[in-house]
């Protein structure tokens, strides 16, 4: 997953001209989002009607007919044809220069162990303390990544006026609150409306 994720969206940056590159990545996302949000329900919908093989099952199909589109792209796509190109070794030392890449990559990996964790804990939470179904919990998930695309656009102009490395700290300030505030909820609706609030938060 994080290898055609990167890649899908180096696909995008190096197919569409910079002037257009924001609003090409901005629709990847609201796709992304869809997907997640349509997702997870669907996959609890499929481990109820045929056990824990159906979502595996749906995952291989969606990502059969993924490559067969991914195949059918034109192999010369790339704007850009006079680049440099670097070794491995050579990229790794420039990269290690550049501190606002390695605070970037720090802040990624943070958020992406946050959600992760948050993936198999919330799931058994929801289910053996409230009884939740598996459609629930999908819907649950769904929630957060709703949040997260109708609040995402609106972060970005947040940024843009007071600077993206600033609003930062505050999405991930209020991510672990929200993450505290989630050990002390004793009712699903409540999580609900954290998840919302985990989204909005994200999309800092």
């Amino acid at each position: 997953a994080a290898i055609t994720w990167t890649s899908g969206l180096c696909l995008v940056a190096q197919s569409v001209h910079p002037q257009h590159r924001s609003t090409a990545l901005a629709t990847a996302m609201v796709g992304v989002s869809v997907g997640h949000l349509i997702g997870a329900p669907f996959a609890g919908f499929l481990y109820e009607l045929g056990g824990l093989s159906f979502p595996f099952l749906g995952v291989s199909i969606f990502g059969f007919i993924s490559l067969s589109l991914i195949m059918s792209i034109k192999k010369d796509n790339e704007l850009f044809h006079e680049k440099e190109k670097y070794k491995n070794l050579d990229f790794i030392k420039i990269t290690l220069k550049n501190r606002n890449l390695i605070g970037l990559s720090a802040i990624v990996f943070l958020e992406s162990f946050m959600l992760s964790y948050l993936e198999p804990s919330l799931s058994l939470i929801a289910s053996r303390k409230f009884d939740a179904s598996s459609e629930m919990i999908g819907l649950l998930f769904g929630t957060q990544v709703l949040a997260l695309a109708i609040f995402s656009p609106i972060a970005a102009k947040i940024a843009d006026k007071f600077g993206k490395i600033q609003i930062i700290p505050f999405g991930i300030f209020f991510s672990g609150i929200i993450f505290v505030a989630m050990s002390y909820t004793e009712h699903l609706s409540t999580y609900f409306i954290l998840m919302g609030l985990l989204g909005t938060a994200c999309a800092f």
